[in-house]
């Protein structure tokens, strides 16, 4: 843990930057984040609520 410690107060543009490009790479990746707000999805299909709530939206779409 020291180690690491010095090498972070040693080279703190080395660590900047590491930091920088992993933010920059993983920024990069949240315009392909796609989500799904239904529950059907997130629930099992044999739970009873579920099922309701299907045969609800069946009825009335």
């Amino acid at each position: 843990m020291q180690k690491v410690i010095r090498f972070c107060l040693g080279k703190p543009y080395w660590v900047i930057s590491v930091v920088i490009l992993f933010t920059i790479a993983f920024g990069s990746q949240i315009p392909k984040i796609k989500m799904d707000p239904r529950v059907e999805v997130v629930l099992s299909d044999d739970n009873l609520e579920v099922q309701r709530f299907v045969e609800n939206r069946n009825t009335f779409a």
